[in-house]
């Protein structure tokens, strides 16, 4: 059977009806007519023992035959793919085949009528060949296609090639590069198809280059240059844009192009000039001009940012960018990146030296720094500075709002080489932009924490910090107030510099089986307080020490149905929650950085309900909730989930932050959470907070996604958000001047008309038609009818590119709104002004790029 099946596959290189093959050895040479096949003079590339060496012994009374020797070598694709030369002889054979062969040996081939000549790593076709064995030439002549390594392919009317140099001409020339790891030469699909939801979304695992030129100079096995050449990754046969240039050098080695004098067209009109334009034949790095940034903004005027990338290193790139603001004038930014094994980062700056609006300098940096110092050990950097409080408001890109209050700088330094123990050190500060308030700087802050689980049954834990805070002062935000006799600042925030010692062990005793679970939870927290400069309590030292007891218990129910044909499994999972903790008065105890913490469906089982440890509530209280979930049973996929609870308390909470009034009901908001992914377009999520005292919504959260393929979605939003009786609350005018007032208590204004938040937020993508889709967003408020954000735009995916068009309006600051309008033009791999896709996706959750979008 197999002796059979490899000379079927012999035969396919046998001459045909009417057709004649040769094989040509290294040097060019023809089998002689009087040497048949099989002889001592065998063709190049051919191995086995000469004839008769190696056979098998003959009978008695057989005549003597020669015993042919065949070698087959493996292609993918047999027509099409050439033999990677990397893999073959050292002087490889030549096949050739035609309608008709005619030829003196040792002179030259001539090959008539759907001629092809086959040598690894390169295959030619014509209508004629002519072979010239004194100089290894090839003229092919009429239809002339030649691939090349596997990545070139050529079509002409004439041209000559050397085999054994590699090198040629080809007159006239149609020319394609693609990835030689596709074996097919087949251009990217031009069309798509929307997929449903969940289906992957990717570009073709391809690339594709197309061009004409009036000749392309083959010098040498990976390098061609080509003259008054016009090229395009557009896969159409008339392309909408090209790069034009009147010398073209592609080198393979380097995979590197290089365009002289090259001008980039776009339906038949220039828009860019470059005397030396370099790109990559893959997807490697390349120092170069990147595309520009071209656009308007209310705070800059036009803006134009022309970014040149350096490739200094593997591992270290640089992009200095140039920036013309007609309002602002000349700014240089710098961006370096770095990467090795052990560490990464960048490092970021501008610089606008004299802005043409306020007449001084302005400048911002940048540091994120990541490091493995040594096993176990890392450190951790994330430093940024801004000249002044507005300018990331004046300042900003085209592409959206900063959304910036505060800039960071923290500094830690972590140590996790100790089993079952972690350390760290760390510095943090930031700096407050417009609209911000000053905070702490800590520095330093210590910490400390070790567990061990499953110890004869207990998990136990221990955590501990040490933390320096260092005040902003007494005038750090206009106003001060005073509460229990300490002062604070407008924002109710304390003044007084001091350090804090936190230690907090604690042992829990797990239980847990199919149907539910009970945890047993006690510790002990203790806080020391050392107060310095600013202090206006009665005493410089306070110790608070509380001890910690809770209680968590669940069960787990669940039913098999089915409904409409279709099986199901729906659980309850009831649970209730226990706390207690003994009063102790913190009136006189600072806050560094201590809040209330929003009362929802995450916050709801916890020990204390404020965010930091400043203010330890006391508790005898129980939180009662049921969650339901619907599941699909086959695959364990989540459909739907709600959830309802509520907290009650035993013994009111009298621990308060300054200003804050207690509470008078004996029953917490009423919570309620449900999540449905009611089909695989369909999905409805909310949340709510009703108020046990107000008897009104506190809070609430709704969004409707409807998503029936990729490139369509739509969502819609409504949000209400109010500030909580007895809490201060700062608002600031548009002026930028704070002021704070605790709701129902002091202001002007009634609580009712305070509302925060009352929001509706619509945004979609939606084609128009099979190639233009609609992009858009509205936030608006209801409680000042006002529109708060705005996105509006289209997007044009002619196949081969693509067109965004974007207007949109952002708040800077909460006081402050800005407008951009920007287009970019996505020319394949080229993309033409600023890049808008993190906006988009931003403001249009579910977007996609239209020509990202699966092919068909």
């Amino acid at each position: 059977m197999i002796p059979a099946l490899l000379l079927a596959m012999a035969l396919l290189w046998l001459p045909l009806t009417g057709m004649a093959s040769s094989v040509l050895d290294d040097a060019g040479n023809t089998p002689s007519p009087s040497e048949p096949e099989g002889s001592d003079s065998k063709p190049s590339g051919t191995t086995g023992p000469p004839k008769n060496q190696g056979s098998p012994p003959k009978k008695n009374g057989e005549p003597d035959s020669p015993v042919p020797v065949i070698k087959l070598k493996t292609a993918p694709i047999l027509e099409d793919n050439a033999t990677n030369p990397a893999l073959g002889d050292q002087n490889p054979a030549a096949f050739l085949r035609a309608d008709k062969l005619s030829g003196q040996k040792d002179q030259f081939m001539d090959a008539q009528g759907h001629a092809e000549l086959r040598r690894q790593g390169i295959v030619i076709e014509a209508d004629h060949l002519h072979y010239d064995q004194p100089t290894d030439t090839v003229e092919a002549t009429g239809n002339v296609r030649m691939i090349r390594n596997d990545t070139l392919l050529l079509e002409s009317p004439h041209g000559f090639y050397q085999l054994g140099g590699q090198i040629g001409v080809m007159d006239s020339p149609h020319f394609s590069y693609r990835d030689p790891g596709t074996l097919l030469w087949t251009p990217p699909p031009a069309s798509y198809v929307v997929p449903l939801p969940g289906t992957p979304i990717q570009r073709p695992p391809l690339w594709f280059i197309q061009g004409t030129g009036k000749e392309m100079d083959l010098t040498a096995g990976d390098k061609e240059t080509l003259l008054n050449t016009t090229f395009s990754t557009c896969k159409a046969s008339t392309p909408d844009w090209f790069i034009r240039t009147p010398k073209l050098d592609l080198d393979h080695t380097l995979q590197e192009g290089d365009a002289h004098d090259a001008t980039l067209n776009f339906k038949g009109e220039p828009l860019l000039y470059s005397p030396d334009l370099t790109f990559p034949l893959d997807n490697q790095r390349r120092s170069g001009l990147l595309s520009p940034v071209i656009g308007s903004s209310s705070t800059t005027g036009q803006d134009i940012a022309v970014p040149y990338y350096l490739n200094l290193a593997p591992n270290i790139d640089d992009t200095v960018t140039p920036r013309f603001m007609s309002t602002r004038g000349l700014q240089l930014g710098n961006e370096v990146r770095y990467l090795d094994p052990s560490t990464s980062g960048i490092l970021s700056a501008e610089y606008l030296p004299h802005d043409s609006q306020l007449g001084t300098d302005r400048w911002f940096t940048s540091w994120t720094h990541n490091q493995i110092l040594a096993p176990g050990l890392t450190f951790n950097a994330n430093v940024q500075s801004a000249s002044d409080p507005n300018y990331m408001n004046d300042l900003n890109t085209l592409i959206g709002p900063q959304g910036l209050v505060y800039l960071p700088r923290s500094l830690n330094l972590s140590y996790t080489g100790i089993q079952n123990w972690q350390f760290g050190v760390n510095s943090l500060n930031y700096q407050p932009l417009l609209g911000g308030v000053a905070q702490y700087r800590i520095d330093p802050q210590l910490s400390a924490h070790g567990f061990l689980n499953d110890w004869h049954g207990l998990n136990l834990d221990m955590s501990s910090q040490y933390t320096n805070f260092v005040s902003p002062g007494p005038n750090s935000l206009a106003g001060t107030a005073v509460a229990n006799g300490i002062t604070y600042n407008g924002n109710y925030q304390s003044i007084v510099s001091g350090s804090r010692l936190h230690v907090n062990p604690t042992v829990t005793i797990p239980w847990r089986n199919n149907e539910g679970f009970v945890t047993f939870k006690t510790g002990m927290d203790f806080t020391q307080y050392n107060l310095g400069q600013f202090n206006t309590s009665p005493q410089s030292v306070y110790n608070r020490t509380l001890p910690i007891t809770s209680l968590d218990s669940g069960l787990y129910l669940d039913r098999n149905f089915s409904l409409g044909g279709k099986d199901y499994q729906q659980t309850l999972e009831p649970r209730l929650y226990y706390v207690y903790i003994p009063y102790r008065n913190q009136n006189n105890l600072p806050i560094f950085d201590t809040g209330l913490s929003d009362f929802n469906a995450s916050t709801i089982f916890t020990e204390n309900q404020f965010d930091g440890i400043d203010r330890i509530n006391n508790a005898n209280q129980l939180t009662a909730a049921v969650t339901s979930r619907l599941l699909n049973p086959a695959t364990g996929g989540e459909m739907v989930r709600a959830l309802l609870g509520e907290r009650f308390y035993f013994t009111q909470n009298q621990v308060l932050l300054p200003g804050e009034l207690p509470p008078v009901s004996s029953a917490s908001d009423i919570i309620a959470a449900f999540t449905a992914a009611i089909t695989e377009r369909w999905n409805f999520d909310s949340y709510f907070n009703f108020g046990a005292q107000s008897h009104r919504t506190q809070q609430m959260a709704t969004t409707i996604a409807y998503t029936p393929a990729a490139g369509k979605v739509f969502n819609l939003g409504y949000r209400i958000d109010t500030p909580l009786q007895g809490m201060p609350t700062t608002v600031i005018n548009y002026l930028g001047q704070a002021t704070t007032y605790i709701p129902g208590v002091t202001g002007p204004i009634p609580i009712n008309d305070l509302t925060s938040v009352k929001q509706w937020d619509i945004s979609g993508q939606w084609p128009i038609t099979s190639r233009l889709s609609f992009l858009g967003r509205l936030a608006y408020s209801t409680l000042d009818n006002q529109v708060l954000e705005a996105l509006t735009g289209v997007e044009y995916n002619a196949g081969c590119w693509a067109l965004r068009v974007i207007s949109s309006r952002f708040p800077v600051s909460p006081i402050q709104t800005d407008t951009a309008f920007y287009v970019q033009l996505e020319l394949g791999p080229l993309g033409l002004g600023p890049n808008p896709l993190d906006t988009l996706r931003y403001n249009i959750p579910g977007y996609t790029k239209t020509n990202e979008i699966s092919p068909q």
